[in-house]
């Protein structure tokens, strides 16, 4: 049943596809029974597997908060003086220990000195160019910095030990202010800096000293190995730590955790963690700030992915993405301005479908299907520890392509898919064999067929076969081929190929068409068979007509047949032919060029010459099957054709071999030269039609192109022959006069039509024509 949906197909088609429905039915059948067996248990591990992963990476996100609370604490405790950062910190290069800096080394990180910038311990010394204000600068009574600039060196050594921070910084109760950053590659500069930042900063410390009621801010940029790179300045300056929250906020013994937000002066989202540090008496000493990077949150959530198209989410109790491995989000490492991602963003996205089925159900894990693909599921809150810190419900959403997950099983399916293939390529092998050696011939024989329908012949079928019906086909595909190939050499090719594509039947009558025809013939071809033997004359005349039959054929024209050692030929029909009368006079060119050339090879043969004249002619004729019920012939009629005919013989009497009519003229002026012989009436004819000699193609192949001396000859001759139209025999006379003064240099049949119209003029000079005269020259005879 299945096979009646073929129309058409090859015998090994046929076989193959027999046999590989059956096989496919059956792996088929196999596969979906194994698949669906399969999947609910690969489901139920799925939701266990994307649980306990996001579980996982939830304490992984946990531990990178509570280091900001245990730095927190950390610089509390160094900032109370209960731990000796000599004993605590391990040495760094670039960071001595302060006993090991020379005493007239160590300065306050704003206080100026002579002599200091560019000392290799002073990470924070200031250019001798700044202005010495050392009264405005006196921190000596403040608890945040010390003579030896050690503080520095222990916020950027605890930064650098924690490492998921972004900045440690302390300001006291009357507003001073230390802080170190590391500087990003998607950091921004320093808001009034007056030059781009070094590409080589690694961090900062940034200062801020009130003397006297005025702000002083200072930023100093270092590299990794803590080389000074750049100072900046900001006096007065604008910012208060006194306002911040993360100084107002933090009450008692407690930390404060802030919301994540953007921060001011870089490009990302931070969450900022402070404690206060009291006295024993409970009096506010100073503030501690920690900053935490959520940009890098995004990075870790990248960098820990289970697969390649998975993506983990982090909500806040908002359910805004604060952080996400998908690097299209605004939060991740993309360029732009790092900012928290609203849910509202995400209409699009299959989290707004996951956190829509998460609300309705209250389900942990889920598979669900957007855009026609399927995820696994997973959503989990934080512990209720990080809850309480946070003040706020955080969730996790986890994004798996069930396709990625179930990888495995998919490798197992192909694994058995291939299984099935080759058992299949074993059984299939024979039938192959065996469907080529019943096949082949058969196929070798249709490509015979084609060949033949096509009219090629020479095509030569080579095959073998052992099947008694394939041969006998094979012999009558060869009767076939050898009579079609007798039938075509005595009628057009083209007209044989298209009756036979048309598939109709043949029958007599003709129709109406404007055609280009043409007729050849020899010059004194009596005179030359009568020199030459019957082989010979056949051998001579056989080269003659291969050569203008190829060129005709080749110009799409159709040969309709040889009359003697005439050929008769017309463009226009079986196929229709725009362009028939440019391919009409490249055909004249060509034959008269190339039989120039064999006229030469065959002198030096001792072979006489076939010079040809040539008439060409366009216009209405009746084209068709003519003859009668037995025997038929594709020709031409109509008084068209014997103007044809008569031009071809007209060339006689002008000494020319290639003649076109007006018509030609007026179709293809602008792409061939054409002399202007004259306005005749050949025999038959009552009304006169000018004639021309084809000369040459403007355009056409180097050997085709008219001379400059030709091109020269018909413009002035054209000129004469028009004065002579208009009886203007007198000024007609004086150009063919100049004319006459160059005949060596042109061909004998121009000098025969000055000669011509020379007498002509000096006739009608003495015997002017009548009223009536309108320049006919009559010929009585046909050549």
């Amino acid at each position: 049943m299945i096979m009646k949906h073929f129309k058409r197909m090859t015998l090994k088609q046929y076989i193959l596809i027999q046999v590989l429905i059956l096989f496919v039915l059956t792996a088929l059948l196999v596969s979906v029974y194994s698949y669906y067996r399969n999947k609910n248990s690969l489901g139920e591990f799925s939701y266990q597997y994307v649980d306990k992963y996001s579980h996982s990476i939830i304490a992984q996100v946990e531990k990178r908060f509570a280091q900001a609370t245990v730095a927190s604490d950390f610089m509390s405790l160094y900032y109370a003086g209960l731990i000796d950062d000599d004993k605590v910190l391990p040495r760094r290069d670039g960071f001595p220990p302060a006993a090991e800096v020379p005493h007239h080394q160590r300065i306050s990180p704003l206080l100026p000195e002579d002599g200091m910038a560019g000392n290799p311990y002073d990470l924070i010394s200031l250019p001798k160019a700044m202005p010495q204000k050392k009264a405005l600068f006196n921190l000596k009574d403040s608890p945040l910095f010390d003579s030896d600039n050690r503080e520095h060196v222990f916020l950027k050594q605890s930064l650098d030990s924690f490492g998921t921070l972004s900045a440690i910084y302390f300001a006291n109760a009357n507003g001073d202010f230390v802080q170190v950053r590391y500087i990003k590659e998607y950091d921004k500069p320093q808001l009034k800096t007056t030059q781009s930042l070094p590409r080589n900063a690694s961090y900062a410390i940034r200062m801020l000293n009130v003397n006297k009621g005025v702000p002083m801010e200072r930023w100093a940029y270092y590299s990794k190995y803590h080389r000074w790179l750049l100072d900046e300045y900001i006096f007065p300056s604008q910012y208060n730590p006194l306002k911040r929250p993360w100084f107002t906020e933090p009450t008692g013994n407690a930390h404060y955790v802030s919301p994540v937000y953007q921060f001011g002066t870089i490009n990302n989202l931070v969450q900022t963690t402070s404690k206060r540090i009291e006295s024993k008496a409970g009096e506010l000493l100073a503030v501690s700030g920690i900053d935490l990077d959520i940009r890098e949150l995004s990075i870790f959530l990248k960098k820990t992915k289970i697969s390649k198209q998975a993506i983990f989410y982090i909500l806040d109790q908002n359910d805004e993405v604060v952080a996400s491995s998908d690097p299209k989000l605004p939060m991740a490492l993309t360029g732009a301005q790092a900012r928290i991602a609203q849910l509202k963003e995400f209409e699009t996205n299959p989290l707004w479908q996951a956190l829509s089925e998460f609300k309705t159900h209250k389900l942990n894990h889920f598979s669900l299907e957007h855009n026609d693909k399927e995820y696994v599921v997973g959503i989990n809150t934080f512990s209720d520890a990080f809850i309480k810190k946070m003040n706020g419900r955080w969730k996790m959403v986890l994004l798996l392509p069930t396709k990625e997950l179930f990888s495995v099983f998919m490798d197992a399916q192909d694994d058995a898919i291939g299984l099935y293939i080759l058992i299949f390529a074993i059984i299939i092998i024979n039938i192959i064999i065996l469907s080529r050696r019943i096949s082949d011939p058969i196929e070798e024989l249709t490509e015979e067929a084609n060949a033949i329908r096509r009219f090629d012949f020479s095509r030569v079928s080579e095959f073998s076969s052992h099947l008694s019906e394939i041969i006998d086909l094979n012999k009558a595909l060869v009767s076939m081929k050898y009579s079609l190939g007798t039938f075509a050499k005595y009628m057009p090719k083209r007209l044989v190929m298209r009756l036979m594509e048309r598939g109709e039947k043949v029958e007599l009558g003709g129709e109406s068409k404007d055609l280009a025809i043409f007729f050849s013939d020899i010059v004194g071809f009596s005179t030359i068979s009568e020199g030459l033997t019957a082989e010979q004359l056949m051998q001579h005349i056989s080269e003659y007509f291969n050569t203008l039959t190829t060129i005709i054929i080749e110009n799409n024209g159709t040969v309709d047949k040889y009359i003697g050692d005439a050929v008769m030929a017309f463009w226009g029909a079986p196929d229709p032919d725009d362009a028939k009368h440019y391919n009409a006079c490249r055909s004249v060119l060509a034959i008269q060029h190339y039989l120039k050339e064999l006229n030469n090879r065959w002198a030096e043969e001792g072979k006489p010459p076939l010079v040809t004249r040539i008439g060409l002619h366009s216009g209405d004729v009746v084209v068709g099957n003519m003859g009668s019920e037995d025997r038929m012939n594709y020709t031409i009629i109509g008084d068209n054709v014997n103007l044809a005919s008569r031009l071809e013989g007209v060339n006689t009497f002008y000494g020319t071999l290639s003649i076109v009519s007006e018509s030609i003229h007026a179709a293809v002026s602008d792409k061939f030269l054409m002399r202007t012989l004259d306005v005749v009436s050949v025999k038959g004819k009552k009304n006169g039609v000018r004639i021309y000699e084809l000369l040459g193609e403007f355009d056409g192949p180097e050997h085709l192109r008219p001379s400059p001396a030709e091109q020269a000859f018909v413009k002035t001759f054209d000129q004469a022959f028009d004065f002579y139209m208009h009886q203007n025999f007198d000024k007609a006379s004086q150009i063919l006069a100049e004319l006459s003064k160059k005949e060596d240099q042109f061909p004998a049949s121009f000098a025969l039509s000055i000669k011509t119209f020379k007498e002509r003029c000096i006739h009608y000079k003495k015997s002017p024509p009548d009223d009536n005269w309108n320049g006919v020259h009559t010929l009585t005879k046909k050549k």
